[in-house]
């Protein structure tokens, strides 16, 4: 990124940089091409909203099903008992967190 103030330089298919202007392309669209367009745009990035805190999810899940099952693995390890699965469940949880943000993604309509 720049810090001189100029638009971000977008490369063209020949290899020179051509200054890509957001405001000038809109103005150049119809009101109801700009309004469709802005529609997608919107549509797009909350998509993208859902996505990051479904990621998000996911990680903090991670992280605190792995210190619950070090926990509990701890805490029953002189026990003789079969304990790994408390590994698995964080994993299932974070894949169920996973596939719920994915489809809520999915299904989101403006």
């Amino acid at each position: 990124m720049t810090n001189d103030g100029q638009a971000p330089q977008v490369a063209t298919e020949d290899g020179d940089k051509a200054e890509f202007d957001l405001e000038a392309e809109l103005a150049k669209l119809t009101p109801e091409e700009a309004d469709m367009f802005m529609r997608a745009l919107r549509l797009a990035m909350r998509k993208r909203r859902v996505l990051l805190i479904g990621y998000l999810a996911t990680v903090i899940s991670l992280v605190l099903g792995t210190v619950w099952a070090l926990y509990i693995y701890g805490k029953t390890r002189g026990s003789g008992e079969f304990m790994v699965w408390v590994f698995l469940v964080p994993l299932f949880v974070a894949a169920i967190c996973l596939m719920s943000f994915g489809r809520i993604s999915r299904s989101l309509k403006k």
